[in-house]
C-alpha cells in the first residue's frame, strides 16, 4: 500500500469511544491504504486526550506534512 487516506478527527475521536461505525470505517478504510492525519488533527486529538492512555493510539498514524510535499 503506497497511498494514504487521510482521516477525520470526528471518525478517531468516534472510534476511541468505540463506536461501531468509525471502527467499521477505519477497518473498511485499512484494506486497501495506510491510515493518516493531518498535523491538524494531530493537534485537534492532543488537546482533547486527558492522559497519555488516551494518546497511545496517535503515534501509529501517519502524519502528513503541511504543505504537501
Amino acid at each position: 500500500m503506497n497511498h494514504f487516506t487521510i482521516i477525520d478527527t470526528d471518525i478517531l475521536i468516534d472510534a476511541g469511544w468505540q463506536i461501531s461505525q468509525a471502527i467499521d470505517c477505519l477497518d473498511q478504510i485499512e484494506q486497501t491504504s495506510r491510515l493518516a492525519i493531518s498535523a491538524i488533527s494531530q493537534m485537534e486529538l492532543l488537546i482533547i486526550t486527558k492522559n497519555q492512555r488516551d494518546y497511545r493510539f496517535i503515534p501509529d498514524l501517519q502524519l502528513l506534512p503541511y504543505p504537501p510535499k
